[in-house]
């Protein structure tokens, strides 16, 4: 409301912290912003604490992404660097599955790591 297209009227009341606007306005930004209604008089007292954390970020559009479209595509990246390293361990003819498995799981839980272990030369990983 306070921020983007349509929003002409609106203003913040820093001592009730909430958004204000003349009943005019109001009414015509429901018509077409339904949700909005619970935030006509209701004190968002945290609101300033949300624009440093946040900033201007906005996600709008078809590149919006969800908490949880994060954390897949973040699985996703740790799954196929986990692959990535499997491949590379199963070059090593001496390491055994249940080391292999180990080693995975170290190697990829820190990026400086996994970004050493593709550096390093494949004889030199058996040490």
């Amino acid at each position: 409301m306070l921020y983007g297209p349509n929003t002409s009227g609106f203003g913040w009341n820093n001592d009730k912290k909430c958004v204000v606007a003349e009943p005019h306005v109001w009414e015509e930004y429901m018509k077409s912003h339904k949700g909005a209604v619970m935030f006509k008089n209701k004190s968002l007292p945290y609101f300033e604490e949300f624009l440093i954390i946040f900033g201007k970020d906005r996600a709008t559009g078809r590149n919006a992404q969800t908490a949880a479209d994060v954390v897949e595509e973040l699985d996703k990246e740790v799954a196929e660097k986990r692959v990535r390293i499997n491949e590379e361990l199963l070059k090593l003819p001496t390491i055994f599955m249940f080391e292999r498995h180990k080693a995975i799981l170290q190697i990829a839980r820190d990026h400086g790591t996994t970004d050493v272990f593709f550096t390093i030369a494949d004889d030199e990983k058996e040490e």
